[in-house]
């Protein structure tokens, strides 16, 4: 929950611990948990008010959380004055359909369709925004030869160097408002089982 130590919010947090739910808190360094100090509450502490990177993602057997999880996360932070938006999106997504192979897209299409609507409230909430599309992510140590090409492809990628790749962006003037796909020419398009 965003926001959740200030008064509102904390009535809410309170509800839905009541309720059952499990809560996850962003607080600021400074902010006052007072009114959250007897609940089993876990914080995550940042600044909206800087850049936020959106890295969700679909469980298996999960309902797509894309959408409805953009548009909250953009509602959000529709009043601040973001410096950008990193949003972890999929190849496939956009004008990179046509790098996945027809099955394997009919397979998944309404993940790439959604990832393409998560695309597109960014853009038309006007922060600043980078899109990293991955595509086969691979499970291994950081190459550190993951790179950004602006031209779709269907590229493999570690988790590692694809969040390198995001904190490289964080600051860079020569990310704002592209499109990447990120690859890594070292690995195998198909992680190794």
């Amino acid at each position: 929950m965003f926001g959740g130590s200030g008064r509102l919010s904390a009535e809410v947090v309170q509800d839905l611990i009541a309720a059952g739910e499990d809560m996850i808190v962003f607080v600021r360094a400074t902010s006052d948990r007072g009114r959250l100090e007897d609940l089993d509450v876990d914080y995550v502490v940042g600044d909206l008010l800087d850049a936020v990177i959106n890295t969700v993602a679909r469980r298996p057997g999960e309902t797509t959380p894309y959408v409805i999880g953009e548009q909250n996360i953009a509602a959000a932070i529709e009043e601040m004055d973001l410096t950008r938006m990193i949003l972890f999106s999929a190849t496939g997504a956009g004008n990179s359909k046509s790098t996945i192979p027809p099955p394997f897209y009919e397979e998944f299409e309404k993940t790439y369709t959604d990832r393409g609507l998560m695309e597109k409230i960014v853009k038309d909430g006007g922060t600043p925004y980078t899109f990293i599309r991955l595509g086969a992510v691979h499970d291994k140590p950081e190459t550190g030869t993951g790179r950004m090409v602006e031209e779709p492809i269907l590229g493999p990628i570690t988790r590692a160097d694809a969040a390198r790749l995001a904190v490289d962006c964080l600051r860079a003037t020569r990310c704002l408002n592209k499109i990447f796909h990120a690859t890594d020419d070292s690995l195998p398009l198909l992680p190794e089982e």
